[in-house]
């Protein structure tokens, strides 16, 4: 049987966090925001608890990097 959160409703959802996480790509930090948390852990557990893999930390780098404007130039 699934524990439950009962500070955060919404991280008893899983096709919401699926949704976020996997294909909107938010992170942990966001998640939690959006839920009302206070903590990142507190999405990672929801995560965890449903099944859904959770990133690694070199994963979520790439996926919440922010352009930094950078140009490559390649003779």
């Amino acid at each position: 049987m699934l524990s439950k959160s009962f500070k955060y409703p919404l991280l008893n959802n899983k096709e919401w966090l699926e949704d976020l996480y996997n294909n909107k790509k938010l992170s942990t930090v966001t998640i939690a925001e959006l839920a009302g948390a206070k903590t990142a852990n507190s999405a990672r557990q929801a995560l965890i608890r449903f099944g859904i893999p959770v990133r690694s930390s070199r994963e979520s780098i790439i996926h919440n990097r922010i352009d930094e404007g950078f140009i490559l130039d390649y003779p």
